[in-house]
């Protein structure tokens, strides 16, 4: 298959937001392909699933998209930037982060929203971010500043170690309430009240503005 969206659920939490996700990217999307790849009700390690679902791909494009966003606008834009880059993500608003063979400038990017075109750089990419995330889980458990072992250092890791052509997206791609927007916002993470927020935003695109959970102030320069 060409081109589609993957969700990844897996745990009861993440299988209870899988139906209304698929139903906000039907309504808004509706000619985009769309698949699930679902894991049992638990999971160890907790992440395992997930990498295993977006290995599992069948698209030879795919966006992948957590359970817990809210798709805003279609976001076909995507697909065409896969023309020129292997991968696509957004930066990491905070990072739980243990240290990780890369160096501090090279960048951690949020897992949430991954949009890539499958080839063999990508392949060797994300086997190589399994095999990582494993043996951080193995070896580095106790180091974990959350109640999961993330897999976002392994991924940092894995990508600065690759020869992926990164495409760095800006936050309207997975806008999560904090930082500065310009544009459209296309995707929502974790966020109550995601559309209304998104609208809130959107009636200002175009204009230079910071955008936060708790206020929204318009900024012309």
């Amino acid at each position: 298959m060409r081109d589609g969206i993957l969700l990844v659920a897996y745990g009861e939490k993440y299988l209870r937001e899988l139906e209304p996700c698929q139903a906000r990217i039907r309504a808004m999307w509706p000619d985009v392909a769309l698949l699930d790849y679902q894991g049992p009700q638990a999971s160890e390690p907790h992440m395992l699933h997930k990498l295993d679902g977006l290995i599992a791909s069948p698209f030879d494009q795919t966006i992948y998209m957590d359970v817990d966003s809210w798709l805003v606008e279609p976001m076909p834009e995507l697909f065409e930037l896969l023309d020129h880059f292997d991968i696509a993500l957004c930066h990491a608003d905070y990072r739980q982060v243990y240290p990780v063979d890369a160096p501090a400038c090279f960048p951690e990017y949020n897992s949430g929203l991954i949009a890539w075109r499958k080839n063999r750089r990508t392949d060797a990419f994300f086997a190589d971010w399994r095999r990582r995330f494993l043996r951080d889980h193995e070896t580095r458990y106790n180091e974990k500043l959350v109640s999961w072992f993330p897999s976002q250092p392994s991924m940092r890791e894995a990508l600065y170690h690759s020869d992926v052509r990164i495409a760095t997206l800006p936050s309207e791609y997975h806008w999560t309430g904090i930082g500065y927007v310009q544009g459209r916002v296309k995707l929502v993470h974790k966020r109550p009240n995601a559309v209304g927020e998104a609208e809130r935003i959107n009636e200002h695109a175009g204009a230079q503005r910071v955008a936060t959970i708790w206020d929204l102030k318009v900024m012309k320069w």
